[in-house]
């Protein structure tokens, strides 16, 4: 027997005003030890680090300035704590946990008004060069007496901080003000510096220039989206390309609005060079900016427990991928013994008792660590039970994982089976279970095709989010109903949600739950011949006041939304793990721009999804569109609103 976890802590990103930053470990079997580290050291109890067996907590202290930094230590250092668990002479220690202080800082002070004169209908770039923040900041611009604080299909805020204006006319003019907003901290700070666009129409040809371009190197998170931003001016209203040197655009995963590249779930092969070329009848001009694909480390092949005589060698391989180049480290119950980013074989000869135990190899670079272990069984021989000796040891080059791994893309998990692999026909009981209602015979030689067993997240101490799945063929669904009963209570009867949801509508906010309470739910459909079939029942749901995983604290960033019919829209985001916490998916929220209705829900499962298309809505109208990211104890904050328009 040996130790394992049942719960690592994990990165915390938080807020000074929340007084403390609690790290929680949970280990088996029964009578495990567990101890803490802080940057590969014992903790050491102090006025501002409690330790409790399973929690350690931070105490952040007081505030001493704008910076955000506690009277306590600096959290501006790389700031991490370790579980080390240890269970008859066995240790496992957990991946690095980081302590995240959200700040927000203010901008440069007061410096000269900038005058930026745009010809009519050509793009504008209002430039807003961001202040530093954690998470990074949602811009927005004062415009004369308005706030524009979300893009449309003209007007677009982009991740580098600037608003692009898509042919400017003469009410664009004006003053600008640019707003950076830190959606985690819900605080805002404001440029003192003017920004004045004045427009004036054309009256001469003028040659290209380009005013707006990417960096000459630029990196991405691989199976994230990048925009490559690009703007020119001229007269006539240059026409801006994209070509990648030396291939092609990836196909299907990139889109160009405005003068703006934007590549969608970046691959390795999507690294190289991106070239810029805007054009008029003046001449042309160029740009070039070379895509770098970063990874977070990834172990390719996993460890295995061995069983070895004593007087063997022990040989352990940890071949690994990522980008920047993953550094190795080596621990044999919780030491370090080797640490050096070539080293991914390691050898032990002449193998004793002292060798026995937990070994483990942790690969790790600037987006984030993986490890993997394995359990060494020394049996027999005569070797001596003597302290480790830890120059016993010795390592050899791996073979270059180019040429003998190849990358692996993660299975998606498909929907549930019905239940049993039956079908069973239940029919809607009235609205809130006060009575029940008969069993109704189904139409002959008809196939009711009933929805998947739902899925269930936490929401709030009184809410959560059902989400399901339909199958296709059948009879046509008009609408469904959520259902839902309270198990453990006598003559608990099954309670039904008044709304009618539309059949493309798969997951639906239920309130009103009683904290701490234990739930089952289902979803019932009503077909296009008024018939009525329940599907499976979910597993049991208990919604915790504190859940035993940390929700999600920040949201994604919408990227871009295009109309790509009358009835559809194709939304783009970004996400970036600041804390570590898994996410299982997203929640997209979208309504009509001219009501201040409610808003309908599309769920997107995939922590690694960064696309979708919302579909069923109505032709020529605008749509304001929010997201969360979520996983079973919650969701995060909201992102910024985009709002397009369908065509």
């Amino acid at each position: 027997t040996h130790p394992q976890f049942i719960n690592e802590p994990t990165s915390r990103l938080v807020k000074v005003s929340e007084v403390r930053a609690v790290f929680r470990c949970e280990a088996s079997p029964p009578g495990t030890e567990i101890r803490w580290l802080q940057n590969g050291h014992p903790v050491s109890q102090n006025k501002w680090i409690k330790v409790s067996g399973k929690k350690l907590t931070i105490l952040l202290g007081k505030m001493e300035n704008i910076s955000r930094q506690t009277s306590h230590f600096d959290l501006h250092n790389d700031l991490y704590f370790q579980c080390e668990i240890r269970y008859k002479g066995k240790v496992l220690v957990s991946a690095p946990a980081k302590l995240i202080l959200a700040t927000l800082r203010p901008f440069p002070p007061f410096s000269l008004d900038i005058h930026i004169s745009a010809i009519a209908g050509n793009t504008a770039v209002i430039p807003c060069d961001p202040p530093d923040s954690i998470p990074t900041v949602i811009t927005e611009f004062f415009f004369n007496s308005s706030v524009i604080a979300r893009s449309t299909d003209r007007k677009h805020l982009m991740l580098s901080g600037d608003l692009q204006i898509f042919n400017v006319t003469h009410e664009d003019a004006g003053e600008y003000v640019c707003v950076a907003y830190n959606p985690f901290l819900a605080e805002k700070v404001t440029s003192e510096k003017k920004i004045i666009l004045h427009v004036k129409d054309p009256r001469e040809p003028k040659p290209v220039v380009i005013i707006k371009s990417p960096l000459n190197k630029v990196s991405a998170s691989l199976g994230r989206n990048i925009t490559l931003e690009c703007s020119a001016v001229g007269y006539p209203t240059p026409t801006i390309t994209w070509k990648k040197l030396h291939g092609k655009l990836p196909q299907g995963r990139f889109q160009q609005f405005g003068g703006n590249l934007h590549l969608i779930g970046v691959m390795h092969g999507d690294e190289g060079t991106y070239h810029c070329e805007a054009e008029n009848s003046g001449g042309k001009e160029a740009r070039s900016t070379d895509l770098e694909i970063q990874e977070t480390p990834k172990i390719l092949k996993p460890l295995k427990n061995v069983n070895l005589e004593a007087g063997n060698n022990l040989t352990l391989n940890c071949p690994v991928r990522g980008h920047p180049k993953p550094i190795l480290k080596w621990l044999h119950n919780g030491k370090e013994i080797i640490s050096d980013a070539k080293k991914s074989h390691l050898i032990v000869p002449n193998i004793g008792v002292k060798h026995a135990g937990v070994y483990q190899c942790f690969a790790s670079n600037a987006l984030g660590t993986a490890y993997d272990s394995a359990v060494v069984t020394v049996t027999s021989g005569n070797s001596s039970d003597d302290e480790n000796d830890y120059e016993d040891y010795d390592s050899t080059v791996a073979p270059s994982h180019d040429e003998v791994f190849t990358s692996h893309d993660q299975d998606v998990e498909g929907g549930d089976m019905l239940e049993n692999g039956k079908e069973k026909s239940t029919s809607i009981p009235r609205p809130h279970g006060k009575k029940r209602t008969k069993k109704k015979k189904h139409s002959k030689g008809v196939k009711l095709i009933p929805p998947s067993k739902p899925e269930i997240s936490r929401l709030s101490n009184t809410s959560v989010m059902v989400r399901w799945s339909v199958g296709h063929g059948g009879l046509p669904i008009n609408f469904v109903k959520v259902q839902y009963k309270e198990v453990g209570k006598r003559k608990s009867d099954w309670m039904t949600i008044d709304e009618d949801i539309a059949a493309h509508i798969h997951s639906y906010a239920v309130t009103n739950l009683r904290t701490g309470g234990a739930y089952r739910f289902r979803i019932a459909a009503v077909y296009s011949n008024h018939d009525n079939k329940a599907g499976p029942i979910s597993v049991k749901f208990v919604l915790h006041k504190d859940p035993p995983i940390e929700k999600p604290s920040i949201g994604p960033i919408i990227t871009y939304a295009e109309a790509v019919s009358p009835s559809a829209i194709a939304l783009h985001w970004d996400y970036k793990e600041v804390d570590s916490i898994t996410v299982e998916g997203f929640f997209i929220h979208y309504r009509a721009t001219h009501t201040a209705g409610k808003y309908l829900k599309v769920t997107v499962l995939g922590a690694n999804t960064r696309s979708h298309i919302i579909s069923h809505l109505l032709p020529d109208v605008g749509y304001d569109i929010k997201m969360q990211c979520f996983n079973i104890a919650g969701t995060s904050e909201f992102s910024n609103i985009y709002t397009t328009k369908t065509k």
